[in-house]
């Protein structure tokens, strides 16, 4: 059903290096420890930005200096929200009257303490005339409590970084390891590129011991740096460790988050293309059963999921949705000896670091009919077709599949013991164009394909002749609107093949092309429009004799039938406009040839173009 892609699920996260500059920050203390919204975010490095030259150091000012040139004497007041959403207000801070910081504090070693739940107020100072393009930069450094753990380990605790004001520049704020000689990035906050705006760090993942946050102007290579003469707030938040709350890094397996059978994980995508990996444990007798994997959706985010068996399994399955919607992956069935499933939740465009999705996993409901076996989107991954059928019944078969893109594919396998002719309905959502495909197990290409070309239309099969062997059904989406909520039905049935047609036969020299036998009679389907049908009868003529033969025919309640007949060079019988018409609804009509000796055609199609009947046949036969 979904697309299928090699090779494993790596890691997104960028680890980038950045120089140090020199910065003015304050320290105020601000509200007191909140509790830790479950919300994760990390980002890279934008590609348009340059490193930065060396850093440089300035003289720390005296305390009680005033406030830049230029700057507000009274800002407005924060908003008691803290205006963490995408296209919020961006509010200043207001600074203690008369508090400065201590300089410098452009790197970790002089970093400025700040404790959780403390909010430092600080500036963004323009730069050196003489170096436009080294822009200003604070570090800040807090002390995460708790008993040591590995990085790898669930964790102590949860920190939640939350960076607004500074509302006339394009502010950055990083997670940084300030451990080694040349810091690294571990997380950016930067979902308002190229604007103002506030960002947030929702939920990462810390051991105790020291973190370091660095804020500092977006870097945008050939421009010069501006700084502000407005203040930026920076507040840090920590909290217990959750399971089934997202926390980064979670891009790789070693890190992704363990969900317990029955529970739901949330989670956010806090920069585009941000990556977050889940292992969902599943029940003991799982094995054989299919699950629903639903992903809400989140405004302004196109999500894509993806699934795998294992950490270091391919991919099988995966999902995508457009901007504001979630995915669903339906039928997913359970192999033998798994016990977690390994879900990939991705943005391929957008970012919300403030709006949380779900992400959940649950066997399906009970359906009225089998449920296709996901991943089924190749030759090798059909669902099969289990034909069923009483004693004297024809063999027949219902299921169900989801299509939830133009481009989503679903093979069912289907195994013949002997030669067989198909009838087959696939029956598509109101909303959703369908096509249906038949083709032979390891061949060239379709035997059959239908597409009527509007939504909601059925597809349909009538009289394909199939030989001995494995042959594929398979769904495509074509276009319309894909709901993974709303199913197709897929309907198979086999038909005798010494009384139905076989298509192909609209050709004199098709394969499909059967002999007409006398008094049991045969029967076919007039579809799709512009069908026409051959049979050949034997004549019982030799030499220049002419036997009579005659053919009796009923045409379907409401199709009109013509009736053409050639011999065996391929000539018409008769004269163009003595083509006999059969009336609809009518019984059997009768009609008398002279036959000699060969193999004469007789060509059945609906009289009036355009016209066509899948559901009722016409029935032909020879008389004695």
């Amino acid at each position: 059903m979904r697309r299928r892609r090699g090779g494993g699920v790596g890691p997104s996260l960028g680890l980038a290096l950045a120089s140090l500059v020199t910065r003015k920050a304050s320290v105020v203390v601000g509200a007191s420890l909140a509790a830790l919204l479950a919300l994760p975010a990390c980002g890279t490095d934008r590609p348009d930005r340059p490193p930065e030259r060396p850093p440089r150091l300035r003289p720390s000012p005296p305390a009680g200096l005033p406030a830049p040139p230029g700057a507000t004497a009274t800002p407005p007041p924060r908003p008691a929200s803290s205006g963490l959403v995408a296209g919020a207000p961006v509010a200043d801070p207001t600074p203690a009257p008369g508090q400065r910081d201590r300089e410098p504090n452009d790197g970790p070693e002089a970093a400025i303490p700040l404790a959780p739940g403390q909010q430092a107020v600080g500036f963004l100072d323009p730069p050196d005339p003489d170096e436009p393009l080294v822009g200003d930069q604070d570090w800040y450094v807090v002390e995460i409590p708790g008993a040591r753990a590995p990085v790898a380990s669930p964790g102590s605790a949860i920190v939640r970084a939350e960076l607004t004001g500074a509302s006339d520049l394009d502010v950055v704020l990083e997670w940084m390891d300030g451990t080694g000689a040349s810091p690294r990035v571990l997380a950016r906050a930067d979902v308002h590129e190229k604007r103002p705006g506030p960002e947030l760090l929702p939920a990462l993942r810390m051991v105790p011991g020291r973190a370091y946050f660095r804020v500092r102007e977006a870097w945008y290579k050939g421009q010069p740096r501006t700084g502000s003469a407005r203040p930026y707030g920076l507040r840090v938040l920590v909290s217990p460790w959750e399971p089934g709350v997202e926390a980064e890094p979670n891009d790789a397996a070693a890190t992704a988050g363990t969900v317990p059978w029955g529970r739901a994980a949330q989670g956010t995508f806090g920069h585009a293309r941000d990556l977050d990996l889940w292992r969902l444990e599943l029940p003991e007798d799982a094995a054989g059963k299919q699950l629903l994997v639903s992903l809400t959706g989140v405004a302004g985010v196109a999500p894509e999921l993806t699934l795998s068996w294992g950490d270091d399994a391919p991919p099988v399955l995966d999902g995508r949705a457009e901007a504001g919607h979630g995915v669903r992956l339906r039928a997913v069935m359970v192999p033998d000896g798994a016990r977690a499933l390994l879900v990939a939740a991705q943005a391929r465009s957008g970012a919300a670091p403030a709006l949380a999705y779900t992400l959940r996993a649950e066997l399906e409901a009970p359906a009225e009919g089998a449920l296709e076996r996901e991943p089924n989107d190749s030759a090798l991954l059909a669902t099969p077709l289990t034909l069923g059928g009483g004693e004297g019944e024809a063999p027949e078969a219902a299921i169900l599949g989801f299509v939830d893109a133009s481009d989503d594919v679903d093979h069912f396998r289907l195994a013949l013991a002997r030669p067989a002719t198909l009838h087959a309905s696939l029956s598509p959502p109101l909303e959703a164009d369908l096509e249906l495909l038949v083709l032979p197990v390891g061949g060239d290409g379709p035997r059959w394909q239908v597409d009527e070309g509007r939504a909601g239309a059925a597809e349909l099969v009538r009289g394909l002749g199939l030989e001995a062997g494995e042959w594929d059904l398979v769904v495509r989406g074509r276009r319309g609107s894909f709901d993974a909520h709303r199913p197709y039905r897929l309907e198979v049935s086999l038909g005798d093949p010494e009384r139905e047609e076989a298509e192909p036969n609209g050709d004199r020299l098709d394969l499909g092309v059967k002999a007409l036998g006398p008094a049991s009679g045969h029967k076919g389907w007039l579809f799709p429009a512009g069908d026409r049908d051959c049979w050949k009868v034997e004549s019982r003529a030799t030499g220049q004799d002419r036997v009579p033969v005659t053919l009796a025919i009923e045409a379907p309640p409401d199709l009109a039938l013509a009736l053409h007949v050639y011999d065996p060079d391929g000539v018409l019988v008769g004269a163009p406009n003595d083509v006999p018409k059969v009336v609809p609804g009518a019984t059997e009509a009768t009609f008398t040839y002279a036959f000699g000796a060969g193999t004469y055609t007789v060509r059945v199609s609906a009289s009036e173009q355009g016209r066509a009947d899948p559901r009722a046949p016409y029935h032909l036969k020879v008389l004695d």
